[in-house]
């Protein structure tokens, strides 16, 4: 009986464990921005959020203006 309880405790500290190291790399995403470069659209924002902002790549030039 004691051995399941140790067994039960140790699952539990581990698992604490984990849930503290994957907070920890979220608190790490807060400050890493991510730049997500396609040929359809530029994503870019923190490591931590779900949705990205995402740009659409237009590439514009001046043109002289033509008289009739």
């Amino acid at each position: 009986m004691t051995e399941s309880k140790e067994a039960m405790q140790n699952t539990i500290k581990n698992l604490q464990a984990k849930s503290d190291f994957i907070y920890k790399l979220e608190d790490k995403g807060n400050k890493t921005i991510v730049l997500q470069l396609g040929s359809h659209s530029i994503k870019m924002g923190f490591a931590n959020e779900r949705a990205p902002f995402t740009i659409s790549p237009f590439i514009a030039y001046k043109t002289s203006q033509l008289q009739p």
